[in-house]
């Protein structure tokens, strides 16, 4: 495997590179070490941060200390109050610490990526680890405890400190009790508003009664229970209200002012619909006069099924596959030509992780022909599988490979390590029959 190869499929998400560093576990060590560095999730909001998916990878070599050290490096400079500025010096640290360059601008991913990478290995015992969490964790609620002025737009310290403070409770770190009293402690400063930290509440949920009552001495965890209880979201699921009406009686016992939690749920299911005739959306295009109302025009006829959409499509097919080919996808013919048509025209995309619009939604269309009932091209099915920088695309397109008996042992092989854990659980799934 070359090093360019390791590399992309490392962006990726492939099993492949678990086989590579399983096989070789030194031979990659630079790009180890910008994975062990910054984020290279496509989507971390969809897929998670990929650290379990690192984390594997660097356990495979024999210089986890190193990779750690880096990890440490890279978490404080991507510290929502380092990050953009010149990182200070650490009077912890030697003065010849080594600067690490593989990330020269950090981002929010990064530091959810990193911290969630440093947990794991602080769950193996990792003293390092551990300590540069705890030290941000405290660090960061200084910070938003001693703030006199809210930031008008966004709030990286404190989104930041919500996502570090459940890592740390998901991975047994911390006490759940004890990151429920500082934020007690963040609410008695009069800029927190009453819907700060809704997530981490979510994710970490009300202690038991037990552990409750005997904390009910703790100001900060009744002051907590106090601004949070009453003011869910009225748009929580039903479930989740049920769960409130539940608490009723806990949290008068613990607090006896607490007013009635409200338990009316507020359900939305927006509906796109596209209704204009597929003729006029045609017209508009081959007019050209207007390219705001063209693109608009593309994808509304890319949602159509229409007998004169394909040869439409086809003719404008070589000129703009970024366009043309989800309406050809959607109005296909089951036949060689298409197939080829297809697959020939999808590889002229060019799939870049910086550019998702050139090709995602190409990718996507082509996933979704089955819903239309069409069989898509094996070819490129494979393709994705191979090029696509989204591991759920990935997925949908091994499912679709099984589905067609296309599917490879290379593929078996290396899928079963994919950073994708529902791929894994797919593959093992596949390998049990």
């Amino acid at each position: 495997m070359t090093y360019l190869d390791f590399y992309r499929d490392l962006c990726r998400g492939k099993g492949s590179c678990y086989l590579a560093v399983q096989e070789e576990p030194d031979r990659y060590r630079n790009m180890l070490m910008h994975g062990a560095t910054c984020s290279t999730a496509f989507d971390q909001q969809c897929e998670g941060t990929r650290a379990a998916y690192i984390y594997e990878l660097l356990s495979l070599t024999s210089e986890i200390p190193s990779y750690i050290a880096a990890s440490v490096v890279a978490f404080r400079e991507a510290s929502p109050l380092v990050r953009g500025k010149t990182a200070p010096p650490d009077p912890d640290e030697d003065d010849e610490e080594p600067r690490f360059a593989h990330n020269p601008n950090p981002t929010d991913e990064d530091f959810h990526f990193i911290a969630d990478l440093l947990a794991l290995f602080a769950k193996d015992g990792d003293h390092t680890a551990l300590t540069a969490l705890i030290r941000e964790y405290d660090t960061l609620f200084c910070h938003l405890r001693d703030l006199t002025e809210r930031p008008d737009l966004f709030f990286p310290a404190r989104d930041d400190f919500e996502q570090l403070a459940i890592t740390l409770v998901d991975a047994s770190l911390v006490d759940p009790l004890l990151v429920l009293s500082d934020i007690g402690k963040l609410y008695q400063n009069p800029i927190y508003k009453h819907y700060d930290f809704d997530q981490l509440h979510e994710l970490v949920g009300i202690p038991s009664r037990e552990r409750l009552k005997a904390q009910k001495d703790d100001p900060a965890l009744a002051r907590y229970l106090a601004v949070h209880y009453p003011t869910f979201s009225q748009n929580a699921e039903e479930e989740e209200c049920r769960h409130e009406e539940e608490l009723e009686d806990l949290l008068a016992e613990f607090l006896p002012s607490t007013p009635k939690i409200g338990t009316e749920c507020a359900h939305r299911s927006p509906q796109n619909r596209i209704s204009a005739d597929p003729h006029a959306l045609m017209a508009i295009v081959d007019k050209g006069e207007d390219e705001a109302a063209i693109e608009d025009a593309l994808f509304a006829l890319s949602k159509h099924r229409h007998p004169d959409l394909h040869d439409w499509a086809l003719s404008h097919l070589e000129s703009d596959p970024r366009h043309y080919l989800p309406i050809l996808m959607k109005n296909y013919g089951e036949n060689e030509d298409d197939a080829f048509e297809v697959w020939y025209e999808l590889k002229q995309i060019t799939v870049d992780p910086d550019d998702e619009n050139g090709w995602h939604g190409v990718h996507h269309a082509l996933l979704d022909m089955e819903k239309d009932g069409f069989t898509p091209p094996e070819e490129a099915l494979l393709f994705i599988y191979r090029n696509s920088y989204c591991s759920i695309c990935r997925l949908e397109a091994i499912k679709q490979l099984y589905r067609a008996k296309a599917l490879t042992a290379d593929i078996l092989a290396e899928a079963l390590y994919d950073a994708n854990p529902d791929t894994r659980a797919l593959i093992r799934s596949f390998l049990a029959e």
